[in-house]
């Protein structure tokens, strides 16, 4: 789920280790991790958080550190955003290129009624998880106290009426959950909604979704920026409309286009593969 965790038994055995997520600095997996996850790492060195079952994960060698690629991104597959049945999901993993009829929202964000929607739970147990959903909330209340803004961030719905909202909606705040990226991020882009997310800058991907301030708006992952960015856009709905609609254009792009887009990275990863 995230760019770290990497499976040292399994790395050891193989070629080539291509992950969904990775770091652009590859020399921080060399490095000591705690939990293994560079961001769980990060709010334990700074905030101080310490997990129930917490660890420290020594880092990889050089040599191995020569195998890893990068693979592709969770949202390329695409099976929750077309639907949640099994039947949708098997057909999603046997044929990924097949199986995207989304279709786009296109209402302009200054047409929207619904200013934000943070449909999202912060129940996890490890705090180093945790700390971004709850800290995202603990600030949109902050806003809804404060101001006349509909951000709808409590109770639970159904799928179908949490796409609808999201449809409905300005900005989609996404924290981090066991990995950076979340399937929301996808949910938010074919909504045309504004992802509003922690910075990517750290990690690469493909495709690449997260451009800054071109397909979402990053915020500082200590949250310093996080109300004054939420404002800003909130105050600015159609300038910040380019960057919902990029968005939404890079991602439907990728899932129309991808069978041969596939295919390619695929048989690049493979040219790297060198007999033993």
């Amino acid at each position: 789920d995230s760019s770290g965790t990497i499976r040292r038994d399994v790395l050891r055995k193989v070629d080539i280790y291509a992950k969904n997520y990775l770091l652009k600095d590859r020399d921080l997996y060399r490095l000591p991790m705690y939990q293994n996850v560079y961001f769980r790492d990060y709010y334990h060195k700074h905030l101080g958080l310490e997990d129930h079952e917490g660890r420290t994960a020594q880092g990889i060698s050089q040599e191995e550190q020569a195998k890893l690629r990068l693979g592709w991104n969770l949202g390329f597959l695409n099976w929750k955003v077309v639907g949640k049945r099994r039947l949708a999901r098997l057909l999603g993993y046997l044929y990924p290129y097949r199986n995207f009829r989304l279709k786009p929202a296109l209402t302009p964000l200054g047409d929207r009624r619904i200013d934000i929607s943070y449909r999202v739970s912060d129940h996890q147990h490890a705090p180093t998880v945790s700390f971004q959903r709850r800290k995202t909330r603990e600030l949109l209340h902050q806003v809804a106290s404060t101001t006349s803004y509909r951000i709808l961030y409590d109770g639970m719905i159904s799928y179908r009426k949490y796409r609808s909202e999201m449809r409905e909606c300005r900005i989609v705040p996404s924290p981090f959950g066991w990995g950076e990226v979340c399937f929301r991020d996808f949910e938010c882009f074919e909504a045309g909604a504004v992802l509003l997310k922690p910075s990517m800058e750290h990690l690469e991907t493909w495709p690449n979704y997260y451009v800054p301030n071109v397909t979402y708006v990053p915020f500082a992952w200590d949250f310093s920026d996080f109300i004054p960015k939420l404002t800003e856009i909130l105050e600015n709905p159609e300038k910040y409309q380019l960057v919902a609609s990029e968005g939404q254009n890079r991602y439907l792009q990728s899932t129309i286009l991808g069978a041969h887009d596939f295919t390619e990275h695929f048989l690049n990863l493979l040219a790297d593969v060198t007999n033993p």
